[in-house]
């Protein structure tokens, strides 16, 4: 398990900047896995043939990097300020990919990824209210 986080870590960290040109795609993937030098075949055995599985990886560092707050810090504000807080931490995670979180946001537009774009928001909801 261990393995494949960090081999999906890896493999999302040469994605991003690949996807912030060619938008995310399977032409990104192919671009990404050549600069590793990983073959497709271990890219998609990684991913299941599915670049749903590296959005929900990279959306779901965003949420652990949002909640990894001090509970000490998080207990001094109210409520609202504590989201608020919460929101914009998890926004400045994405601040050093912003081609590449445009071209997601764009994807999930598609009708096709709506349904994993409303599991994901949900997920990230959950996460912060119970930060």
């Amino acid at each position: 398990m261990a393995d494949s986080v960090h081999a999906l870590d890896t493999l999302l960290s040469a994605f991003l900047p690949v996807a912030a040109r060619k938008g995310w795609s399977q032409h990104a993937l192919t671009e990404a896995c050549d600069t590793l030098g990983m073959s497709e075949f271990d890219a998609h055995r990684l991913m299941g043939a599915d670049l749903r599985v590296l959005a929900k990886h990279w959306f779901e560092k965003a949420d652990a990097y949002a909640v990894d707050v001090p509970c000490t810090t998080l207990e001094e504000l109210k409520i609202r300020e504590r989201i608020h807080h919460l929101v914009m931490r998890r926004f400045s995670y994405f601040d050093s990919h912003k081609m590449a979180y445009q071209t997601i946001i764009w994807w999930f537009a598609k009708p096709q990824h709506i349904p994993l774009a409303l599991s994901l928001a949900i997920s990230s909801v959950d996460a912060i209210w119970r930060a």
